[in-house]
């Protein structure tokens, strides 16, 4: 199941984001809370007893824009921060340098 696929569903089953203090909300309405130890959301959905997972910064950038991007960045450098404007898509190259940025504090 493609990435788009997964967040499809996701939305089909009644996840959703708030854009603006970028929540992400389960079926049940209720908040997700970063649940990674690196600092991310993660969501899971089950189909046919087989479960996927989802980055929750992924989900909320299709969720605003019906779009699938291979990576995003969080601008601020908090991977909890899932506002969609701390999010920009990035190539492979370009994340991988805000990262060392952000640890060498340059």
């Amino acid at each position: 199941m493609t990435r788009e696929e997964r967040c499809q569903l996701a939305i089909k089953r009644g996840f959703s984001y708030d854009a603006e203090t970028g929540d992400i909300f389960n079926r049940y309405g209720k908040k997700s809370k970063p649940n990674k130890s690196n600092g991310y959301h993660e969501m899971c959905i089950t189909v046919n007893k087989k479960s996927f997972k989802i980055q929750g910064h992924q989900f909320a950038w299709y969720y605003e824009y019906r779009d699938c991007v291979a990576e995003l960045d969080h601008i601020n450098g908090l991977r909890h921060d899932n506002r969609i404007c701390n999010l920009r898509p990035v190539t492979h190259q370009q994340n991988s340098w805000n990262r060392a940025n952000i640890v060498t504090g340059k």
